[in-house]
């Protein structure tokens, strides 16, 4: 007898706590308003960065691979993303002074 009532609960719930949290540690001046908006678009532009990364070079992999080592193709997701694992943060590295840079003239201080 479920109606999918008590999911939907649980997740108004769960996201009215949050909220709730978040209002309440940024009221209180707990957290700086501007280190979270620059982490935020910071790793926020570090995701899509490593996803557009790993679907383009996946699929030249898959070319690349599948015409001279046929074996090689079913492990060429785990070696990719092992790979971009690793460059996660030299892209990080990359993108911080950039979103500092350019930050500062829409948020002021």
């Amino acid at each position: 007898m479920d109606d999918g009532a008590f999911p939907i609960g649980w997740a108004l719930g769960a996201l009215i706590l949050v909220l709730s949290i978040g209002i309440s540690l940024f009221a209180t001046d707990v957290f700086n308003v501007q280190v979270v908006i620059r982490k935020t678009i910071v790793y926020g532009a570090l995701g899509l960065i490593l996803v557009f990364l790993f679907a383009v070079l996946e699929e030249a992999l898959i070319n690349f691979l599948g015409n001279y080592f046929t074996s090689l193709v079913k492990y060429n997701s785990i070696l990719l993303a092992g790979i971009l694992a690793v460059s996660g943060s030299l892209i990080k590295k990359a993108i911080e002074p950039f979103v500092s840079k350019y930050l500062k003239a829409w948020i002021p201080d």
